[in-house]
């Protein structure tokens, strides 16, 4: 069980060093075998440590895999030029909207009168 619990925290971590949302899921199911150790063995300080780290694995979960379903969306295609870049405009930050919705991005003759972007 000890090798078994090390493992699965080694595999967890390794997983996600490699940018793997596998890896959180490796974790959380490490934390019902810690559980399982901690209650055999009567390792009652370690409860609130593995309480804490499902609660971490769990949230880091889901938010990865939330990630990763907006980036798997369609993307449309905006901008022009060298610059023109695929974005997710519903998973965007204001800042990000304001930059492809500025004229210069939108309107390759005006860009070229204009200059580069921010000389305006």
């Amino acid at each position: 069980m000890d090798w078994l619990c090390g493992f699965m925290t080694w595999a967890s971590m390794f997983l996600v060093s490699r940018k793997r949302w596998e890896g959180w899921a490796v974790g959380l199911c490490s934390e019902v075998v810690w559980g399982v150790l901690i209650y055999q063995r009567e390792l009652w300080g370690l409860v609130p440590l593995n309480l804490v780290l499902f609660w971490t694995y769990t949230n880091a979960l889901i938010e990865w895999r939330a990630e990763a379903a907006i980036a798997e969306q369609p993307r449309t295609v905006i901008g022009c030029g060298p610059s023109l870049q695929a974005y997710n405009l519903e998973g965007s930050t204001k800042a990000t909207r304001e930059v492809l919705h500025h004229p210069n991005n939108l309107d390759p003759d005006h860009a070229r009168e204009r200059g580069p972007m921010g000389a305006d």
